[in-house]
């Protein structure tokens, strides 16, 4: 596939070193790239200069393997993160035609004794690259085998190489990994934020791995965690570790981000701190909170018009107004509002997964079920480890009418957020409900309304699910609690601002209002679209 299998290239600011396998930054720092992506910018790197059409990046990439174009997609959406190539300055898309690397690449050396070594020593003393305003910077240090055994350092590196390239999936973080030689306290940034560091340990048959995350300005210890299984699970245990890690290292840097950014004078917060505290209100689920929200939303797209995270999060905030009916504007308005807001956030990151699942929600309630799934998968395989696009997407799925993946998805979701809020059983229980499993489906509403005992769609699939099962003292109660949120609330007016494809659960849940009291009105069994 490479005319030059070992040649260094020099393009941009980058250093492309086929004899080592690495992108490095002009720092000497590596820039953290999924095989099937390095391999495609390699091979765009050599034909620098020349537009390569998709079919020319098949064969190259994908030798006598059958694959999509989406495949090509995903790894250019790869490159241009790992490049900061958001405006395609250097990757460019010529449509329906191929790709174009518009730069000057350079052959610097054809050796292991090639310059890019002296890159990386000069890296000691050179500042590693700085976060945009808005994201902290995540500094992810070299796992160090302390285990003595030299074969075990290939391990070592495949862990920390895995754990970058995962963590710069999630948008909201800058991620740099420095290089080997340059891991002493002296070349951490006075801008990062967070530093992750771990080991692995072999003995007596067993491993042992560490990871803890600092704070990167004190030194103070923020999370930790020890992995330990035998050596005949080496393999389950790093894809247990590459599944899990991420998404946990991510969570926390947030709550912890969240308590920073409340001890902050009101007026010096930024929009990522704005949106921090907007979304942690928003996940209280109660009306004077979803409102606090959303002011805290406005005043981050105030501060930044094209920060697409506030407008993701805006539009969850807003859809309210048709659900619920808080804030303004109400219903249908309300619908076609957050579904303007959700895509301007995926125009403004088409790759991010955040955007795409709130996008896939939105158009959910908007009834655009067939795009809805569509961009649900896309928030998923745009970042597989974000436990938020799982729960979008097995939300959009519990209610398009695929149950059995819906539940694979949403309890996905729970293993990668232990933290998950308790109405992330919503969807969990109605696909529950959806395949017979009433008991389980109730044990799950239970859990949720013990802790939010004033989120109405955990009310409402809660009175259809006692009513099924005989509780009809249960149902009334759920009823009575909707009521009390909502008075005058009616069957109609539920079922107007109901979101399920499938007509049986739309039966399922009108039967259970009617069983717990609630009066009926003129009650459609489909409900108006938005």
């Amino acid at each position: 596939m490479c005319s030059e299998p070992r040649a260094i290239y020099r393009f941009d600011h980058f250093t492309l070193d086929l004899v080592r396998g690495g992108l490095f930054a002009e720092d000497g720092s590596q820039v953290a790239l999924r095989p099937k992506s390095f391999d495609l910018l390699r091979y765009m790197v050599i034909n620098a200069g020349r537009l390569v059409d998709r079919d020319e990046l098949m064969q190259a990439v994908w030798p006598n393997v059958f694959v999509t174009e989406d495949s090509i997609g995903q790894c250019v959406k790869d490159i241009r993160r790992a490049l900061g190539d958001q405006t395609q300055r250097l990757l460019r898309t010529a449509q329906r035609r191929g790709y174009l690397l518009d730069v000057t690449a350079s052959v610097v050396g054809g050796a292991p004794a090639a310059p890019l070594p002296a890159v990386a020593v000069a890296a000691a003393a050179a500042p590693l690259p700085l976060p945009t305003a808005t994201r902290p910077m995540l500094v992810v240090l070299p796992f160090e085998n302390l285990s003595g055994d030299p074969e075990q350092q290939y391990f070592a590196s495949g862990l920390t190489a895995d754990l970058v390239t995962d963590l710069t999936r999630f948008d909201e973080l800058h991620v740099v990994s420095p290089p080997a030689l340059a891991q002493s306290s002296a070349t951490i940034p006075k801008e990062a934020s967070y530093l992750v560091a771990g080991s692995v340990r072999r003995a007596e048959g067993r491993i042992r791995i560490t990871i803890r995350l600092n704070d990167a300005r004190t030194g103070i210890s923020l999370w930790a965690e020890r992995f330990d299984g035998s050596l005949g699970e080496l393999m389950a245990l790093q894809e247990e570790l590459v599944d899990r890690l991420p998404a946990h290292l991510v969570i926390q840097i947030e709550r912890e981000a969240t308590r920073r950014s409340r001890r902050r004078p009101a007026a010096s917060l930024d929009a990522y701190d704005l949106c921090l505290q907007g979304r942690e209100l928003q996940l209280r689920v109660t009306e004077p909170d979803t409102l606090a929200a959303r002011e805290l939303f406005d005043r981050a797209i105030k501060l930044d018009s094209e920060y697409a995270t506030a407008y993701a999060w805006q539009a969850y905030t807003v859809q309210r107004g048709f659900t619920w009916l808080w804030g303004e504007p109400k219903g249908r308005e309300a619908a076609k509002l957050a579904l303007r807001l959700a895509r301007r956030a995926v125009e403004l990151e088409p790759g991010s997964s955040l955007c795409l699942g709130r996008l896939a929600v939105i158009l959910m309630l908007n009834h655009e079920w067939d795009e809805a799934l569509e961009t649900g998968r896309a928030a998923v395989q745009a970042n597989p480890c974000a436990a938020e696009s799982r729960y979008d997407y097995g939300d959009v799925l519990a209610h398009a009418g695929d149950p059995a993946e819906a539940e694979r998805e949403v309890r996905l979701a729970h293993r990668l957020n232990p933290f998950h809020p308790p109405h992330w059983r919503v969807p969990l229980a109605r696909a529950l409900i959806r395949t017979g499993r009433w008991e389980e489906a109730l044990a799950e509403l239970r859990f949720c309304n013990v802790r939010m005992p004033q989120y109405i769609p955990c009310l409402q699939s809660l009175a259809a699910a006692s009513a099924e099962l005989g509780h009809i003292e249960e149902a009334r109660t759920a009823v009575a609690a909707m009521l009390h949120e909502t008075p005058g609330l009616t069957v109609r007016d539920l079922l107007e601002r109901a979101f399920f494809r499938d007509l049986a659960m739309l039966e399922y849940h009108r039967r259970g209002f009617v069983a717990g009291g609630m009066p009926e009105g003129d009650t459609p069994l489909t409900p108006a679209s938005p």
